[in-house]
């Protein structure tokens, strides 16, 4: 057996391994899949609110102040939970950095 016919069978070896390695990862990681679509998903919501913010400043506001003249605790809630999502965006940019 040449060097040639050698290096390729043991590369059709290394190949056949990284395959079956790939596929226990995947397999072993199918329970996280699900929750991190929920958190992509979330992402991408986060991403879509931040870029109306940008765009349309004025209609944000005014959706903000119509839900709070209509449910004024349910509205005070929500802005202590943004405010609290807020400061913990903040804080894990500066963690990460």
């Amino acid at each position: 057996m040449s060097t040639l016919q050698r290096l390729a069978a043991q590369r059709a070896q290394l190949l056949a391994r990284a395959h079956a390695e790939r596929a226990a990862i995947a397999h072993a990681l199918e329970p996280v899949g699900a929750a991190l679509r929920v958190a992509d998903q979330g992402w991408s919501g986060m991403q879509w609110i931040r870029q109306q913010l940008e765009r349309r400043p004025l209609a944000v506001g005014v959706a903000i102040a119509v839900a709070l003249v209509m449910r004024p605790r349910r509205g005070l809630r929500l802005l202590r939970l943004g405010l609290g999502a807020w400061q913990f965006w903040r804080w894990a940019r500066k963690a990460l950095q």
